[in-house]
């Protein structure tokens, strides 16, 4: 996947995310929230990584408090939260395939 948000011209095949990782916070993720897009936020690893876990492992690693956050940032917005299948769905129909 490419990191960007995905839009009514998007190829299906070629979706668009955001990974959240460790040194992200709320207001990257809001960032990456356009009106109009459909952005797909995918996370590697929740919760604290094994000590011995290499760099790469560290870094993607989200904390169980930010996980909570993000998870309840959308009731206090106007976004909505979709399945990538539904996601798919919408576009298809709006692409008319």
């Amino acid at each position: 996947m490419d990191s960007s948000v995905n839009t009514q011209e998007t190829d299906l095949f070629l979706l668009r995310d955001f990974t959240i990782r460790s040194f992200n916070s709320i207001e990257d993720m809001e960032r990456q929230i356009l009106p109009g897009t459909w952005t797909i936020l995918t996370f590697h690893d929740v919760g604290d990584p094994h000590p011995d876990s290499n760099s790469a492992v560290k870094s993607n690693a989200v904390s169980v408090s930010i996980f909570d956050d993000i998870l309840e940032w959308p009731k206090a917005s106007e976004y909505h939260v979709i399945t990538v299948a539904d996601g798919c769905e919408m576009m298809l129909k709006v692409q008319g395939k």
